[in-house]
């Protein structure tokens, strides 16, 4: 047998192998790694979660690691009936998932604008009681209760994340029969207020920003800790204390 008969068969078995291990990666991974975030996040069983794998598998199993996987999560339990549509992107993750720290990873949880009112009621610690998007700002309002009577109030209402907490700061703010009451309560209720929702995330979870969807929802955007599937800790629920 000549070399370069050798060398064609030896480069036929490499290609053999190499899709034989490509198709197993491809088979099995995507449920553990579906296992791994199913859990952190709460998703019920009967709730989606597709997980798929850019480039070669095979390739990427050569340094212990798998790249480029996206996870998109459907009906991701928030609180009471606010879930969200979550997107999940790490640039790698070990292997073996479950004992490995992920690469930079990232999430973002999508509600849709029929629940924008319990959305915006969760994180405004349930100062909102209706709401509506104009021209991509949240319009609000509800109900200032004082010893005397209860006013009702309404306002644009936007939204940005400081160190992992929601920041919400009214803005054109009416009250109907301000007159009534002290000019003291109506500036604290126009200023800016910091509401946690920590405890609904998992503790590798960190919120970096907040927005508003094409189609008129919310936007939340997270960071993903290394740990949050191989880490028991970091799959536990957040705290504000």
């Amino acid at each position: 047998m000549t070399f370069l008969k050798r060398l064609a068969i030896t480069l036929i078995v490499i290609a053999i192998l190499g899709a034989l291990a490509e198709f197993a990666l491809r088979a099995f991974m995507p449920s553990v790694i579906e296992g791994g975030v199913r859990v952190p996040l709460r998703v019920a069983q009967e709730s989606r979660v597709d997980v798929a794998m850019g480039g070669s598998a095979a390739l990427n199993a050569l340094r212990w690691r798998i790249g480029d996987v996206s996870i998109e999560a459907e009906d991701v339990p928030l609180d009471g009936d606010v879930t969200a549509r979550t997107e999940m992107h790490m640039d790698s993750v070990p292997l073996f998932p479950l004992i490995g720290p992920l690469r930079n990873g990232t999430a973002t949880f999508t509600i849709a604008p029929e629940q924008l009112e319990p959305a915006m009621r969760l994180m405004t610690a349930g100062t909102i009681e209706w709401a509506e998007m104009r021209e991509g700002r949240v319009f609000a309002g509800g109900t200032l209760d004082t010893p005397e009577i209860a006013l009702p109030f309404e306002g644009t209402f936007d939204f940005a994340v400081d160190a992992g907490r929601i920041v919400v700061a009214p803005s054109d703010l009416v009250v109907e029969g301000g007159g009534l009451i002290p000019e003291s309560v109506l500036t604290e209720l126009s200023a800016p207020r910091t509401v946690c929702i920590a405890d609904r995330l998992p503790r590798g979870i960190t919120l970096t920003g907040m927005g508003v969807s094409p189609d008129g929802g919310i936007t939340l955007e997270g960071a993903l800790s290394e740990g949050l599937i191989s880490n028991p800790q970091d799959r536990f629920r957040g705290s504000c204390a």
